[in-house]
């Protein structure tokens, strides 16, 4: 487990979830992992869209910081992952957004897709906490680059 400089405010990642299970457990193997960016959550694709333009309860930046990161499920109600994913990349102010597909599929039809639409990076959501704490490690290194602390 890699320890991370306080220093600096923690950045931002938005995490895209339609289960309550699901961003439960990703918030507690994230605080688990000391991880240095503030987590917040849209339950599905209109969420994510109004968070992300700054729209209706969203509209504080203060209390819902512009993301860094966006980490985005596939299958949702309403607006699914592909059409949230497609509307991040179309929108000026989102289009060079960071974007990891967290998904519970490995079909190749949708990591082709996701890539296609514009994705940085899949990854299937790990079966074990110890899995997910591991990839919640390599998130913060390879997406939020932050000074290290030895140890």
């Amino acid at each position: 487990m890699t320890t991370y400089s306080s220093h600096r405010s923690p950045q931002t990642v938005l995490y895209v979830e339609d289960s309550a299970d699901d961003f439960a457990l990703f918030k507690l193997a994230s605080r688990k992992c000391g991880t240095p960016f503030s987590l917040q959550h849209a339950a599905d694709g209109e969420q994510a869209i109004a968070y992300l333009s700054g729209a209706e309860t969203y509209a504080n930046r203060e209390d819902f910081p512009f993301p860094d990161l966006v980490l985005l499920d596939l299958r949702m109600p309403r607006l699914d992952g592909f059409e949230v994913l497609h509307w991040i990349r179309s929108n000026p102010a989102t289009k060079t957004l960071p974007v990891v597909v967290l998904a519970g599929s490995s079909f190749r039809a949708d990591i082709r897709r996701a890539l296609e639409l514009g994705a940085n990076s899949y990854a299937a959501k790990p079966g074990r906490f110890e899995e997910l704490e591991v990839l919640i490690d390599q998130i913060a290194d390879v997406w939020l680059a932050k000074e290290k602390v030895p140890g």
